[in-house]
């Protein structure tokens, strides 16, 4: 995991949920021997080369930098990761057949770029230059960043990149955001701006711009609103590849599923301190408004 405990808690539980709905009873048919990386991206290989020579029969991550260094620890142990975008990133060339040793769950988050864009835009409807947050070295958050711009260029809105590699990027990119006019800016996932992101969200309302985010959780922790898939079903969803490889299936000939739950969260109490009101008809259409 590349969290801590308590950022990876919730998923783990689902996790754990799905095992239990397969069969698989913690302490009785299956042990996990969980390690955390606590936001420390560059710590991913060395603990997933810890896992891979500790006997696992399995190893499980979340994310595709997880993905990543599980695949560099072995290619021989199976594999199953939640991932963000398992074409994009290269991990896998075919959902359908995988090949190799890993398998799993994966959004197709550039998918869904467009629709971010049209959400923040009605959220704004003065907007006409948007950034876009990410680590331009990551093949998967490129792609992204082109959906963006084509839906951008679509609605006549100026999209720009901003690169953050590490959290000291944070602060530098959003006073960039404000000094080039972009009164908004969508945050491609990533584990680090995930792990960092209570503080994303503080630097970003006192910036005095609003985000739009992949998952849920960046706007539990402050930011404006987010479209994506549910991780914690996803995680829940992962478990049926577990237990189909713990009987003997081949993980490169189980194709990968997509997640069946997305969600659309705005935080309204962020919104009022950005001096957004945001119309009724996009309330309406929101899974959940925090208040």
């Amino acid at each position: 995991m590349s969290g801590s405990e308590a950022s990876s808690g919730m998923f783990l539980e689902g996790l754990r949920q799905g095992l239990t709905e397969q069969g698989l009873i913690e302490g009785k048919s299956v042990r996990l021997e969980v390690r955390y990386a606590g936001g420390q991206i560059d710590q991913l290989d060395s603990l997933a080369v810890e896992l891979a020579t500790s006997g696992v029969d399995l190893i499980f991550t979340g994310g595709d930098q997880g993905a990543w260094a599980a695949k560099r620890a072995s290619d021989k142990i199976p594999i199953v990761a939640v991932t963000c975008d398992a074409l994009e990133a290269g991990l896998v060339t075919n959902l359908p057949r995988p090949g190799g040793n890993l398998t799993g769950v994966t959004c197709i988050n550039s998918d869904l770029s467009g629709k971010r864009v049209e959400l923040i835009n009605a959220s704004i409807p003065s907007l006409s230059h948007l950034g876009v947050i990410l680590n331009p070295s990551d093949k998967r958050m490129t792609s992204e960043l082109r959906e963006v711009e084509s839906a951008g260029k679509a609605s006549s809105i100026d999209v720009k990149p901003l690169a953050v590699v590490s959290p000291e990027d944070l602060g530098p990119a959003f006073s960039k955001a404000t000094i080039d006019g972009m009164s908004a800016v969508v945050v491609v996932f990533d584990a680090m701006t995930f792990f960092h992101r209570t503080k994303l969200a503080e630097i970003a309302i006192r910036n005095h711009v609003g985000t739009i985010f992949n998952f849920r959780q960046y706007v539990d922790a402050g930011g404006l609103m987010s479209y994506g898939p549910n991780l914690r079903d996803m995680y829940r969803q992962s478990a049926r590849h577990i237990q189909k490889i713990l009987k003997g299936e081949a993980p490169g000939e189980l194709p990968m599923e997509q997640p069946t739950r997305f969600e659309f969260v705005i935080n309204l109490k962020t919104a009022k301190a950005l001096g957004i009101t945001i119309p009724p008809a996009l309330l309406a259409r929101a899974d959940e408004v925090i208040e």
